[in-house]
């Protein structure tokens, strides 16, 4: 039993931090290298109540006050109802912000809920199953203006279903693949700070085909833009649009939840081969290093039969606390509470802003 979490636990701490070691040992000479080593806990719809330690890492030049730091994050998860949960996520400028670097490995024992688009009631708390997820994903981008970048993105997936609960009518489709392939990435960057931006645009377009079982075409665009007001404020909103061809595998389908994606609803409680998620977010300092933000949106998932006044909007909202742990770097610790469609709610904590 101790084997089978320490040596992927193992293997995944290697290749984790090699992305960071690798990029800091470019510049590590001119850099500040900053560390936040916190305890984590938290409670969200996925998860129930988690506890365990994150470390956040921000890099900036000793000489350069005014370009962004670089962020990686080691994130170790256990939760009551016994997941297993190892991240490792990195934004990173270097040579001067001539190329940009980021990218996220997870590993991950997992039970977890299929719900199989039913829609139910709050009482409905879908199907259960146990996975085991492994996951890479990276980009290389070269600056070609002054805010553009041009480059690759790369992901490898691999998924497989342990154990389930299902009735005999329910099962859920290609849930043991492995995926893997990439294309060309445009990134427009004009964020002031990277964990907590108050400012700029953010513009990622990627196109990428992918090997499974079947091939697949994947179109990713995320646009967002913050405002900055003269009291510290900042109003903020995400336009999130997934496009899958039909043959991809479902766990790599659009799908709507999650801290990152919409606050208050259980990560891929509703999903289909196409999503359009419209987020809002309105932050404001209160007292000196606090500050409290309202958010919410509204989210659908769709197919290329769905007709247009079929569709069904998921909404969300939620407000919570803010507090600058780190001055110099500009990096909030959040605390968010979220409602969602269907009676699902979630507590989140986190570095930094959810987009």
């Amino acid at each position: 039993m101790i084997s089978k979490i320490f040596f992927p636990a193992l293997i995944y701490l290697i290749c984790s931090c090699m992305p960071v070691f690798l990029i800091a040992q470019d510049t590590i000479s001119k850099n500040r290298i900053g560390i936040l080593p916190v305890p984590s806990f938290g409670y969200s719809p996925e998860t129930g109540t988690y506890f365990g330690a994150v470390a956040l890492f921000t890099f900036q030049k000793n000489s350069d006050s005014i370009s962004r730091a670089g962020n990686a994050k080691v994130e170790f998860v256990y939760t009551l109802k016994k997941q297993i949960i190892l991240e490792t996520e990195w934004n990173m400028p270097f040579d001067s912000g001539n190329y940009f670097t980021k990218g996220l490995i997870h590993f991950s024992k997992y039970p977890d809920r299929y719900f199989a688009n039913e829609k139910g009631g709050s009482d409905f708390k879908g199907y259960y199953f146990l996975s085991e997820r492994i996951s890479a994903e990276a980009s290389m981008l070269k600056r070609v203006r002054k805010e553009f970048y041009g480059g690759l993105s790369f992901k490898f997936v691999d998924y497989s279903v342990l154990r389930d609960s299902f009735p005999l009518n329910i099962g859920i489709p290609d849930a043991n693949a492995t995926v893997i392939g990439g294309g060309p990435t445009v990134f427009f960057d004009s964020r002031d700070h990277l964990l907590t931006p108050s400012k700029g645009w953010y513009i990622w377009v990627n196109g990428g085909f992918y090997s499974s079982k079947n091939d697949y075409f994947k179109l990713t665009l995320d646009f967002r833009k913050y405002f900055s007001g003269k009291l510290g404020n900042t109003f903020s909103f995400r336009l999130l649009q997934e496009f899958n061809t039909s043959k991809s595998p479902f766990f790599d389908l659009p799908r709507i939840g999650g801290d990152e994606i919409t606050r208050g609803i259980y990560s891929g409680r509703f999903f289909n081969d196409h999503s359009a998620i419209l987020q809002m977010e309105y932050r404001f300092k209160v007292y000196r290093r606090w500050g409290v933000s309202v958010f919410g949106g509204g989210s659908t998932v769709y197919n290329r039969y769905s007709a247009l006044n079929n569709l069904e909007l998921f909404s969300n909202a939620g407000s919570g606390l803010r507090f600058m742990i780190d001055r110099k770097g500009k990096t909030n610790l959040r605390l968010d509470y979220a409602i969602g469609s269907y009676g699902s709610s979630g507590f989140y904590v986190a570095f930094g802003e959810s987009f």
